[in-house]
């Protein structure tokens, strides 16, 4: 098992009353059917659980800890993948984004617009994607780093999209 759900205790932490993450949940349940995965929160990921795994999902949680994120950018470039699906870029305690954003690939990170029908850049790749998502993205941005590749859009703008870090 390679494969670890990503599961984000800070903003949990932040908002107690709130319940177990449902987009988490839905993920997991999904993942289930396909493959096996381990749950990590960011205590394993402080605790280097991450040499175990070659992919992080991350779908939920848009607080983390700072050290979190240089945990995870190491990882990233000794070979690690992080997939993450979300509509806000994650922002630490203390409400910074620069790490998240160089980590996710993102030169502009709060340029977020609504997504619409999805036009995929390599679709023989991404078929299972497209049949995921319906043919819908959830949303674009207008800026990513200069070294991203660009796997999926809407209205010219990008939606789907991956940045290599060293190894990862």
């Amino acid at each position: 098992m390679d494969v670890a759900l990503f599961f984000p205790t800070t903003a949990q932490r932040l908002c107690p009353s709130n319940s177990f993450p449902p987009r988490l949940e839905a993920a997991g349940a999904q993942l289930r059917d396909v493959m096996d995965f381990d749950l990590v929160d960011e205590e394993l990921v402080a605790d280097d659980a991450l040499k175990r795994y070659r992919v992080l999902v991350w779908v939920e949680g848009n607080c983390v800890e700072e050290q979190t994120l240089k945990v995870l950018a190491a990882w990233v470039r000794k070979g690690g993948v992080i997939v993450w699906s979300g509509s806000r870029v994650p922002e630490t305690v203390e409400g910074r984004t620069r790490l998240s954003s160089a980590l996710l690939g993102l030169a502009q990170p709060n340029s977020w617009r609504e997504g619409g029908p999805l036009e995929l850049q390599h679709p023989d790749f991404l078929r299972h994607l497209n049949a995921h998502l319906g043919n819908q993205a959830g949303a674009t941005v207008s800026g990513i780093d200069g070294s991203a590749v660009v796997l999926g859009t809407v209205e010219k703008r990008p939606a789907i999209w991956a940045v290599r870090h060293g190894k990862g």
